[in-house]
Formats: C-alpha cells, structure tokens, sequence
C-alpha cells in the first residue's frame, strides 16, 4: 500500500509540475501563475484547484517521508538492543590475561585487586595451582555459572591445576571450573559452596572486592592441602519477642482494674462530702 501511494503521489507531482514549472515550488508556482494578466476567472478556478491539490500531495509526500525515517530509527535502535542482549553480558578475552583477576564488570577496587593478584601469584609459586578470577555483569541467558566458568576454562587451554572462577555482579553468584589435579582438593561440594555461599555473602551488599578476598582466603588454604574452613558463618537474628505472656497481661489487667475502681470511687465519694460539708 506504501508503495502505491508513493507511486500516485509521484504521478500527481508530475502531472502539477508540468503545468507549472516555477523555482517557487508547486504551490507558490500556482499563486503566481493565478495572478498573472490575462488569466480569466475560469483559469484562476482550474489553478485554485491544482494547488489544493499541490498542497495535499506535499502533505502526503512529508507524511510518507516521516514514516520512513521512524522506521529507519526504529530498525536502528532494535538493532542496537538486540546487539547489546547478544554480546553485552561479558567481554572476557579470548586468551589468558597476564594477571590472574580479570575485572571486567569494574567492581574491584584497584587496592583489593593488587592484594588479589599478589596472593593468587604466591600461591602459584608455592603449590603450582593458577587461580583465575574473573568479574563479569552477568552470564549468557542460556548458561550456568557453573557452565559458563568450564566454556573460559576450555578457551583458554587450561590445564589440570588451573581454576576458573567467575563472578557474577547482578545475580551474586560465582560459578567454578578446575582442572583434574585441582579437583581433588576442590570437591564439587566446596566448588559449589565457594560459588553460592563464600561469594554471595558480601557480594549481596555490592561489596564484591570483599567476596573476591572472602574466595581467596578460603581456596588457599585448600590448594595448600589443608583443612575447608567452610563458607562465612551465617548471622541469624535471634531478637526476643516484644509480646507479654499470659501471666504478665494477666497482671497488669488486675493493676488497672483496680486503678479505675480507685478513680470512680473517689469521682463519688468526694462530691458527696463537699455537699454534706456545705450543708452542716
């Protein structure tokens, strides 16, 4: 239908501009050509009338032009978004980086990201595991954590003593890989635990280079063959309970029942002494 109209609107310009042809335009073409001598009554009627219909052929061609560029701006502001939902989530390289945290998501102060650095590479030196941390917005719409980590873990090549952890700043998740050598410290219990509780615990404040450090101090003593010493105890609110027993309502029913006995007792009794006191 576009198409159609563009094509008799195009036939209606032709047709005015080969009746007048002024470097006015159409319209004031008509006008001036109306108002030249000579021109009889009847003439001026003929070329009113084809510049009425200059005037709504102009309309139409702004109305078609105006259409045409929303959608042209909607196709690009679509095309923006679903680029933005296909390749916004993460910009992890395609190789290793030369330090073991990768920040993409920007949430790591630079002071706990230098102590990060140093404690993974110590422990790299000391007992031959490569920690890689990562912090990313979120994960892919059709993966885990969990699955996310092992795809970095097979795109970097890395081998059995790496570990892969990848953070997760809009959902406070962490999901884990490791290689054969590491998965024998690190169970896919601990894996878990790290990843949804260790790392959860502060991210959930948005103090994620606290979580970063919380992870770090639970893995090193791990891949030093020592003792889990298990995820951020819980803090639990034990508050007492503001309500009254049974016995104390009890009792304190019993206390103002006899205040408002005293009260009404005294709003009797003292008028009927001032009377009596007037009246001896």
């Amino acid at each position: 239908e576009i198409v159609l109209s563009a094509r008799k609107m195009e036939a209606r310009s032709a047709f005015v501009q080969s009746v007048v042809c002024l470097p006015v335009g159409r319209s004031g073409g008509l006008r001036v050509a109306a108002r030249r001598p000579g021109v009889s009554r009847v003439q001026r009627r003929g070329l009113a009338k084809l510049r009425a219909q200059s005037d709504a052929v102009e309309r139409d061609e702004n109305t078609l032009w105006t259409w045409a560029m929303r959608g042209i701006g909607g196709a690009a502001v679509a095309a923006a978004v679903l680029g933005h939902a296909a390749t916004g989530y993460a910009e992890v390289p395609a190789t290793m980086p030369a330090t073991p945290v990768y920040d993409d998501a920007g949430v790591v102060p630079k002071g706990q990201r230098g102590y990060l650095d140093t404690g993974f590479a110590k422990l790299k030196e000391t007992t031959g595991y490569d920690v890689h941390f990562i912090t990313v917005r979120s994960f892919p719409y059709d993966e885990t954590p969990e699955e996310y980590a092992q795809e970095i873990f097979d795109q970097w090549g890395l081998g059995p003593k790496d570990v892969v952890v990848v953070g997760g700043t809009k959902i406070a998740r962490a999901g884990l890989a490791a290689g054969s050598d590491a998965k024998v410290l690190l169970t896919a219990e601990i894996m878990d635990s790290i990843g949804n509780r260790t790392f959860e615990k502060k991210a959930v404040e948005n103090a994620f280079g606290s979580a970063a450090l919380d992870v770090m101090n639970r893995m090193i003593p791990i891949l030093n063959g020592k003792e889990d010493p298990g995820p951020p105890a819980q803090e639990l609110d034990f508050a007492a309970s503001t309500f009254k027993s049974k016995e104390e309502t009890a009792n304190q029913r019993g206390k103002y029942t006899k205040i408002v006995a005293f009260l009404l007792v005294v709003a009797f009794v003292v008028p009927m002494l001032q009377y009596w006191w007037y009246v001896k």
